[in-house]
């Protein structure tokens, strides 16, 4: 096995990395089908019950085979209309839900290999480079994937600190793709 040489090493060309193999959140469907598990484990305890009522454990009245005589004695009311055209509304959500694609969660660099960064890691970087341009006392970033907000509270000896802030920030965001908006706001302190 060879050993790299730094001094003549040259990294592969960037290739793109496809769209299918992107970072993405977690579906919308998952906090649906935790509510439906949480649904059935109430069912399967109340199934565990009525066995226990059947096998003379438990000295109670069961609420299954009363619920299903009262059930299989209604007739048609009006009630029922509503009640069965929200279950399809319900249905057809669960459908649209369980459809809808995961939202893309890391915003992508211009490296190889591609590392993948949250909207929390790109406001440490906007933050922490934003605090090494003279005049900044303080820095605060909050970002999306497509968008940084960085607001600062300085003194006043830089006066072209947001263009300085800017500049700083954009350089240490230079590899993500897409490059997101910096914004700049700056607050002057009253030492």
């Amino acid at each position: 096995m060879s050993a790299i040489d730094p001094a003549t090493f040259e990294p592969k060309p960037f290739d793109h990395v496809p769209p299918t193999q992107r970072p993405r959140g977690t579906p919308v469907a998952a906090a649906v089908a935790i509510g439906i598990s949480g649904a059935l484990i109430g069912a399967g305890l109340i199934a565990g019950r009525e066995f226990l009522v059947e096998h003379d454990v438990i000295d109670e009245a069961p609420w299954i085979a009363n619920t299903f005589g009262w059930v299989g004695r209604l007739s048609w009311a009006t009630w029922m209309l509503p009640v069965a055209i929200g279950a399809v509304v319900l249905g057809l959500l669960l459908v649209v839900v369980a459809a809808k694609p995961r939202s893309h969660s890391h915003v992508g660099t211009a490296t190889s290999p591609a590392l993948w960064l949250t909207t929390t890691d790109t406001a440490r970087a906007s933050t922490a480079a934003a605090l090494h341009v003279e005049g900044v006392i303080r820095a605060h970033t909050t970002a999306d994937r497509r968008t940084v907000r960085v607001r600062v509270v300085s003194d006043d000896t830089n006066p072209d600190i947001v263009d300085a802030v800017q500049h700083r920030v954009g350089r240490a965001l230079a590899e993500l793709d897409p490059k997101p908006e910096i914004r700049v706001s700056v607050d002057r302190s009253n030492r």
